[in-house]
């Protein structure tokens, strides 16, 4: 039950990333150049690789395919009219990723 709890979690997380990182979105001036995307894009990829572990069965996998969706994405974003491809995004999402594949490593979280 409980990972199957974890495993909707996870896809409709993929899902709200996919359309965060593609869809037109401003942030408001006030948190322009605090880092807060930042952030966001580490917690985002942080988040999808602990869902992630419920769902992939070979862990690593799950590693990369979050390191090959955060530049897909990004990729993506240079493509369009409104978004840019943005070196520290990239950054951001690796370093959640690894965060997360580590945490789990470390602690034996690993099914």
């Amino acid at each position: 039950m409980l990972k199957r709890l974890f495993s909707s979690a996870y896809f409709l997380a993929l899902i709200a990333l996919v359309l965060l990182s593609l869809w037109p979105l401003q942030l408001p001036a006030s948190l322009n150049g605090l880092g807060w995307d930042k952030l966001a894009h580490f917690l985002f990829y942080f988040g999808l690789l602990l869902l992630g572990n419920s769902v992939w069965t070979k862990k690593r996998n799950n590693l990369y395919f979050s390191l090959a969706l955060g530049l897909l994405l990004e990729c993506l974003q240079d493509l369009s009219p409104y978004r840019q491809f943005d070196y520290w995004d990239l950054a951001a999402n690796t370093m959640g990723a690894l965060m997360g594949y580590y945490l789990l490593r470390k602690y034996s979280l690993f099914q």
